[in-house]
């Protein structure tokens, strides 16, 4: 499946106001690639459903995913990395970058 059949891009898209064309597509589909996951799958890795509707930050996985993103930009570069801080936060999962001096 194409990545803006995902319900995670299509709401990132949405949120930040980008086409299907995007160059930051590209860099979310390496990353997938990468760590053999898909968009949805990042997603519902870090966040816990509950039936009610409620949702919880899983912060062990959570942590796991940051950490991939910091290792991604040690070869992407920050701008990479932001653009995937940004499709998790997007999706409600609060990530930064780390704080460089």
């Amino acid at each position: 499946m194409a990545l803006t059949g995902y319900g995670s891009v299509q709401a990132w898209m949405e949120a930040a106001g980008f086409a299907e064309d995007d160059e930051r597509i590209a860099v979310l589909e390496a990353f997938c690639v990468t760590h053999g996951a898909t968009p949805d799958e990042m997603v519902d890795q870090c966040l816990r459903r509950f039936d009610d509707g409620q949702l919880k930050l899983r912060m062990k996985a959570r942590r796991e995913w940051v950490s991939r993103i910091d290792a991604f930009e040690a070869s992407g570069g920050r701008r990479q990395a932001n653009i995937l801080r940004s499709f998790f936060v997007q999706n409600g999962i609060p990530i930064q970058p780390p704080i460089t001096w």
